[in-house]
């Protein structure tokens, strides 16, 4: 599981049964009417939006409301994972609540979290709860333009760049500000800059320098139906630039600067739907000079490597009837060239989801692979079920494996949802394992 450390424990399954018996008494103020409040300035639709493809608990945000709204969501998960003949078993959890409230067109909002594995933190380690304020922000709005700032989530279209990292217990959130505009009707621009780690003191430098942080820094352009409609529901142009320090065992932090440029196409026409991304990447890789001044040099300017990568994707689906959409799809990204030393042609995954498009299992990352998949996704709002095959080579084209999964949800009146899933990895490559996996996950929401 992606950011959790596999234990074998022995879960009970009790906490599953006893969510549908909590009470849903943890109510909201009742929300202002959404039309009244778009006149004030304010709208929910931001062009950095979650996949909504995917079975996750819906995107958590302001509820607009005075006096202060609360809320709350409790997630526990169980999951078996056997790779090769190997079984590992872990229960995580994860619960949030949400205090927010709004003074005219300032919005405020705040997400305490706690998260953990059931064994590993909580009682049985006092010391690290994994307790702590997973979101803070406020947020001003005008008529064409909204401002946020603080520790917030940042996403984007299907999350092929970055995502919210839902999926793992502890999600990602960034230190960050961020500015919505539209400057005519029908074209809206996305700026943000985040810093979204602090490099870890090493080497006896306490207070370590800036430039070893890790920052990113992205605009988007996106044109509207109103501009666009019959022919496309939207396009996309965005820049982003990435500087990531990562602390190694040499001499000091290997340095990444990655910019990437992409375009992000869709389209609807009647029953049928189709989506196409594409992103190239620029930038340079070294090891920087540690030292006691600071230095933010890279130690041998002649090992630096240039980076040239790029990746793309592309969907197309069919609703056969309004609950039953019929999906193919593909993704490619570049690898390295090991004949070219100075070059990296490997595509950086920067912060992409995974789940969705390359399977539950989280074997293959968004580099130096090429997957074709289908699948068939039934959902009537209460009741979902999700079935998909994925088909993975390297960027050579050399068979790596098929891959298989399920995925279930059903929705209750009183807030609960039960969600499961199961893959598998058929290996078509002698170097590649069989990997079983599978999950049950509760959702309980009050607001």
């Amino acid at each position: 599981m992606p950011g959790m450390t596999p234990r074998v424990v022995c879960p009970s399954l009790l906490l599953f049964a006893s969510l549908a018996l909590l009470p849903t008494s943890l109510t909201a103020q009742t929300s202002p009417d959404k039309e009244a409040a778009e006149k004030e300035g304010w709208s929910s639709e931001w062009s950095v939006k979650p996949d909504p493809a995917f079975a996750e608990p819906a995107k958590k945000g302001p509820q607009g409301t005075s006096p202060p709204s609360l809320g709350a969501e409790v997630r526990p998960r169980v999951e078996a994972r056997r790779t090769d003949d190997t079984w590992s078993e872990v229960m995580s959890y994860r619960v949030r609540i949400d205090v927010s409230g709004r003074v005219g067109r300032l919005e405020g909002f705040v997400q305490p979290q706690a998260s953990g594995v059931y064994g590993l933190t909580g009682t049985r380690t006092p010391n690290t709860p994994g307790i702590g304020i997973f979101q803070a922000y406020l947020r001003y709005g005008e008529e064409r333009l909204n401002v946020q700032a603080g520790r917030f989530q940042l996403t984007y279209g299907e999350e092929v760049i970055w995502s919210r990292a839902e999926w793992n217990q502890v999600g990602r959130a960034s230190d960050a500000i961020r500015v919505h505009g539209v400057p005519t009707k029908g074209v809206e621009i996305d700026a943000f800059g985040a810093k979204y780690a602090d490099f870890p003191d090493i080497n006896g430098i306490t207070e370590p320098a800036y430039t070893f942080d890790s920052y990113m820094g992205a605009v988007i352009v996106q044109l509207k139906p109103s501009l666009l409609a019959p022919i496309m529901h939207e396009i996309d142009v965005y820049a982003l630039r990435d500087h990531r320090a990562t602390p190694t065992s040499y001499d000091g932090p290997n340095r990444d600067r990655v910019s990437a440029f992409g375009t992000r196409l869709k389209g609807k026409w009647n029953t049928a739907d189709a989506r196409l991304e594409v992103v190239g990447q620029t930038g340079d890789n070294c090891t920087l000079a540690l030292s006691n001044e600071q230095s933010a040099n890279c130690v041998d300017y002649e090992d630096v490597r240039r980076r040239r990568a790029f990746m793309g994707e592309a969907e197309v689906g069919v609703a056969l009837i309004d609950t039953l959409r019929l999906e193919l799809g593909s993704i490619y990204a570049s690898g390295d060239d090991e004949s070219t030393e100075d070059v990296i042609e490997a595509y950086d995954p920067l912060y992409a989801a995974a789940h969705r498009h390359l399977g539950l299992a989280d074997i293959f990352r968004r580099t130096d692979v090429f997957q074709a998949r289908t699948g068939i996704t039934f959902d009537n709002k209460r009741t979902m079920l999700d079935l998909m095959a994925h088909h993975f080579w390297d960027a050579s084209f050399d068979p790596r494996g098929l891959e298989v999964d399920v995925t279930a949800r059903y929705k209750f009146k009183d807030g609960l949802t039960l969600q499961t899933g199961f893959s598998h990895l058929f290996p078509t490559n002698s170097d590649q394992v069989a990997v079983t996996w599978a999950y049950l996950q509760a959702i309980a929401a009050f607001k």
